[in-house]
């Protein structure tokens, strides 16, 4: 499970540093950082998302922003706290949401409800997946210095990243209709991160393309995620008291 908790992400940043860049040591860095990230117990991440869907020449876009806590008390023992606000067609949707105990509350305009919800889909939902890749999905790799933090970008064989890409794309996926009809073919992915001297992760970029069919509309999907992490082991959440008066509800 704490393979997740390193947060996946992609750079482009153009930073004007020094580029200090030999091959493998960019890939090199981001394993520390990952087997840092791991031992975390606790940190909050900012989320900002957009997703574009380009279907019959007309183009939908939606948004999702806000931040996620957590703490990890074991590998299956995980609570989070987010604060959501999702945007479509000019719309928008807040969200208060915890995790706890294999239930999702959310509290979204004084509705209160909660449903049963495994740790990964819990984890899938917030896209706090980490994005595990090995050595020979990268297609190119470029290490800057900023001061003491290393700003790392790859551009990763999207067909690679298929299982992980899976569970986000069928998420968003989800408003075209019947999903199994699904069939998408990812792009490459650009993956930026920056690391800080201590192998951190402080903030991350991902930008990734695929090409759908749903019930036999093609469809094309433009993704750009990102964020920021910070209090790292010293993130506090405040559960509140009523849970027990959620409505429950089903999947």
């Amino acid at each position: 499970m704490k393979k997740y908790l390193s947060i996946c992400i992609v750079l482009i940043v153009g930073f004007s540093a020094c580029d200090r860049a030999i091959s493998g040591e960019a890939y090199e860095l981001y394993l520390k950082s990952n087997d840092k990230m791991n031992t975390a117990k606790s940190m909050t991440m900012s989320m900002n998302g957009n997703v574009s869907f380009i279907m019959n020449g007309e183009s939908v876009n939606t948004s999702v922003n806000g931040s996620v806590k957590m703490i990890i008390n074991s590998e299956t023992d995980i609570i989070m706290e987010m604060d959501i606000v999702t945007g479509i067609m000019g719309q928008s949707v807040d969200m208060k949401s915890f995790y706890k105990d294999g239930f999702m509350y959310t509290d979204s305009y004084d509705i209160k409800m909660k449903m049963p919800l495994s740790l990964e889909e819990a984890m899938n939902m917030t896209y706090s997946r980490q994005m595990e890749f090995p050595r020979e999905a990268v297609l190119r790799e470029s290490l800057r210095y900023d001061g003491n933090d290393r700003l790392i970008n790859f551009v990763i064989k999207g067909e690679a990243m298929k299982e992980m890409l899976d569970s986000i794309i069928e998420n968003t996926a989800q408003m075209f209709g019947e999903m199994e009809s699904l069939v998408y073919y990812p792009n490459d992915i650009i993956y930026d991160m920056t690391i800080a001297e201590d192998y951190t992760l402080k903030n991350y970029r991902m930008i990734y393309s695929a090409e759908m069919n749903i019930m036999g509309e093609n469809i094309l999907m433009s993704t750009d995620m990102s964020g920021e992490i910070w209090d790292i082991d010293n993130t506090i959440i405040n559960i509140p008291e009523d849970l027990d008066e959620y409505l429950e509800i089903g999947l």
